[in-house]
């Protein structure tokens, strides 16, 4: 942690630091730090997310700025407050998100403690023991152990079922007994039978609305739980599609498990990387047709692409390897066939010059070349003229700037390949020439 986000630390709980504030209030990473004005507009208009992202980036910038922190301590207040009320209120608030993280956090403010202290005496003289229950669950969750207030809350805690009863007397017999064990069932988080239950009594009273807004607050938890498994199971699905190299299905379930988070950047991340794998794949696999038609200008041309993306993709060098000894038996013939189709362009755009091909191996050496040169400069003849082959194939699929690499290498290794040299100056008087032109 810096000492920006050290000194915030002193003012709110950690996990609210920790919560994605700038994703969830819509303000752009770049937008640049925001002025204390901008701040206290967000701070009327009770938009206390966004107000605390703002101060969050003006404290990292400058951690001894005290009228941001001043702010940071009235928004924490406000936070308290407000959970408090949302709580209480409707559980589909936008706010929601901090109301989770006040529920999970170790040590709960003392005044935000006060606050439900005060709610639940009112709701207990108002007879909507439901409520009063279920803020009193989160003090036993979110007090220390022992102290006061859990001990407290956990007594009055263990009365709510025996004041419910009394209550239930007042209903129709029919519609008693689902109401006690409709809290019951809440309380164990078996929240789809407590709904089924309260709904017994709801459809005889449905002018109750502390039951009304007990059933929506199960609902909404009932749909949330529901939406993060689906989510955690699309990435599940997308991660184990991956390792077994089904690219295609794995994008399918990273797409669909960003519908319910768009700015999770680690999604965003295995999303570009399954892409960039399914875009591998479908290159070996075009390459490897090419290769089997003989169409070995495109194949070189994909596998060139494909290991560009990826240098040490073992099957692309594979298949490279494999086709490089194709080209050092292939006939002088089949070369030009193969090489000058691909030359021809697209239809009104001028024919490049056609460099033919070098003969590649000691077999077709004449008797004389074979008879007064050693077998070391005959192998230095082969592989120069493998070079100076490869760097054909390059040239045929308008990878220019790679048939460059491959003729240079030929010259390197045989200065006397005339062949190599020219097709390395016509190359690169044609690169100039498309630089001219841009």
């Amino acid at each position: 942690m810096n000492k920006g986000k050290a000194a915030i630390a002193a003012f709110i709980p950690a996990i609210l630091i920790s919560l994605p504030f700038r994703t969830f209030a819509g303000i752009p990473s770049n937008s640049g730090t925001p002025s204390l004005n901008e701040i206290d507009k967000f701070y009327d208009a009770t938009e206390y997310v966004k107000a605390l992202d703002g101060l969050l980036e003006i404290i990292e910038a400058n951690p001894n700025d005290a009228e941001a922190k001043l702010y940071m301590r009235k928004i924490a207040k406000q936070l308290q407050q407000r959970e408090i009320d949302i709580l209480l209120t409707s559980p589909v608030d936008r706010e929601a998100m901090v109301r989770e993280a006040w529920r999970h956090l170790k040590k709960t403010p003392p005044s935000a403690i006060q606050e439900a202290w005060s709610k639940i005496d009112s709701y207990m003289q108002q007879r909507h023991f439901l409520f009063a229950g279920d803020l009193l669950t989160w003090i036993v969750q979110n007090s220390p152990e022992g102290s006061a207030d859990f001990r407290k809350a956990s007594k009055l805690l263990d009365k709510i079922p025996g004041k419910l009863a009394k209550k239930a007397n007042s209903l129709a017999a029919a519609v008693q007994i689902p109401y006690i064990e409709g809290w019951q069932e809440h309380r164990q988080k078996k929240l789809q039978t407590a709904i089924a239950l309260w709904r017994e009594v709801f459809d005889v009273y449905p002018e109750d609305d502390e039951l009304k807004e007990m059933i929506q607050r199960d609902e909404v938890e009932i749909a949330g739980e529901k939406r993060h498994q689906e989510f955690q199971q699309h990435i599940a699905d997308a991660r184990e599609d991956y390792r077994q190299g089904y690219y295609a299905e794995a994008i399918d379930e990273l797409q669909k498990a960003l519908e319910f988070d768009p700015q999770n950047a680690d999604l965003d991340r295995e999303l570009e990387e399954a892409k960039a794998r399914l875009k591998i794949q479908k290159g070996i696999h075009n390459a490897a047709g090419f290769m089997a038609g003989r169409k070995y200008p495109q194949a070189i041309g994909a596998l060139t692409d494909i290991l560009q993306a990826d240098p040490k993709n073992a099957q692309a060098l594979a298949m490279l390897t494999e086709l490089e000894k194709k080209l050092t038996v292939i006939q002088k013939e089949d070369l030009i066939q193969e090489v000058a189709p691909a030359k021809q362009g697209k239809k009104g755009k001028p024919v490049k010059a056609v460099i033919k091909p070098a003969e590649t191996t000691a077999a077709v050496q004449t008797p004389a070349l074979a008879s007064s040169v050693s077998p070391k400069k005959i192998s230095v003849i082969v592989q120069s003229n493998a070079y100076y082959n490869r760097g054909l194939m390059l040239y045929a699929s308008d990878h220019l700037n790679n048939a460059v690499d491959e003729f240079r290498k030929a010259i390197d290794l045989n200065p006397e390949n005339e062949k190599a040299r020219r097709a390395l100056d016509r190359v690169k008087a044609e690169l100039k020439g498309t630089l001219n032109n841009q």
